[in-house]
């Protein structure tokens, strides 16, 4: 244990938590009326496998009753929203 307010020695990337996987999906197709004029259809389809992202392990106090526990998984304004779904029909002219 080191002193209060110092540094340790532990090197980086010591305590290593769950990876991020994010898997993402577009797909379009244009269907064309004429030469110059189609239509083009888009979707998209965001966290493909609907898997939550983890934090890592609570490493704040070896004494501590969470200490290596994973707490919490990312929320949805960060990178672990739930599966999201959107579609575009734009007409190029």
């Amino acid at each position: 244990m080191n002193a209060p307010g110092t540094f340790g020695n532990v090197g980086r990337n010591t305590l290593r938590g769950p990876g991020l996987n994010d898997f993402d999906l577009g797909f379009s197709r244009m269907f064309y009326v004429t030469e110059r004029k189609y239509f083009q259809f888009r979707g998209e389809i965001f966290n493909l496998a609907n898997r939550p992202n983890f934090y890592a392990p609570q490493a704040s106090s070896v004494t501590s009753s969470t200490f290596g526990q994973i707490q919490r998984a990312a929320s949805q304004n960060e990178t672990g929203a739930q599966r999201q779904v959107q579609f575009a029909l734009k007409f190029v002219f």
